[in-house]
């Protein structure tokens, strides 16, 4: 299934008692992140933005993408390798591919930020191999062919 869904509202006020002093009320800013995909859990359908779940052919071109695209697959391959440490630091992810078992719980999943270029990946099951501007462009592309407008517009676009 492929997912869009609103980036999560990381910041929260958390209030801090120290109990061995009279009461002191503190407040901190601190990043609470309540995931939408995880493991074994199930999918949180009212979070998402839109889904679309693929047929076995829609599968294929996509496992065709992420399997069988890489910065090494052709000699005339002329586009940039992103390494995990390059690119924006955003990672507001808004999108993401998702494998249901037959309970309808996350079995594995992809998590991407197309704004800069970073992913999550569940497990090292979902071994995809390296990722450059073009696969992410691809994999973007795919996303808007199926439907999954938000989060894949290019802030050119």
């Amino acid at each position: 299934m492929l997912i869009s869904f609103e980036p999560p509202d990381i910041s929260a006020e958390i209030i801090y008692k120290d109990t061995f002093k009279d009461t002191i009320n503190t407040q901190v800013k601190n990043e609470v992140h309540d995931t939408l995909l995880q493991k074994k859990q199930k999918l949180d359908l009212a979070r998402l933005k839109e889904k679309k779940v693929l047929s076995a052919l829609e599968l294929n071109k996509l496992t065709d993408i992420l399997y069988n695209f890489s910065y090494t697959s052709t000699k005339s391959y002329k586009g940039l390798l992103i390494a995990e440490s390059d690119g924006y630091r955003c990672y507001e992810p808004r999108n993401g591919i998702v494998f249901l078992d037959e309970n309808g719980l996350i079995a594995e999943y992809i998590e991407i930020c197309f704004e800069c270029h970073r992913r999550r990946d569940s497990s090292e099951k979902m071994n995809i191999g390296k990722f450059c501007t073009e696969k992410y462009d691809l994999i973007r592309k795919y996303f808007r062919n199926n439907g999954i407008k938000y989060g894949t517009t290019k802030l050119t676009e």
